[in-house]
């Protein structure tokens, strides 16, 4: 059968891992998603390399769009080019 490993990036390739992302997320919701750890995502806040996000008072959110297009920068064909190759 197929791996784990071989289900998620066959995911990430067509971004289909976003479908169920509702239009604007939680942390969580994106943690989930994108299975990257939830201290990943508020470690990219600080250093400000992650996808846009906004505050709402004291809570995080992301737009849908945000994510995508964010995880969509990171699509590459060669492990020597940078940005997305399209």
């Amino acid at each position: 059968g197929i791996s784990n490993r071989n289900r998620y990036y066959g995911k990430l390739e067509g971004m289909t891992m976003f479908t169920e992302l509702p239009e604007i997320a939680t942390p969580g919701e994106v943690a989930r998603a994108s299975n990257v750890n939830l201290n990943t995502l508020a470690y990219w806040r600080h250093m400000g390399t992650g996808p846009r996000y906004m505050k709402l008072g004291r809570c995080v959110r992301y737009r849908k769009s945000d994510v995508v297009k964010f995880f969509e920068s990171k699509l590459r064909t060669s492990t020597t080019k940078e940005g997305n190759d399209e």
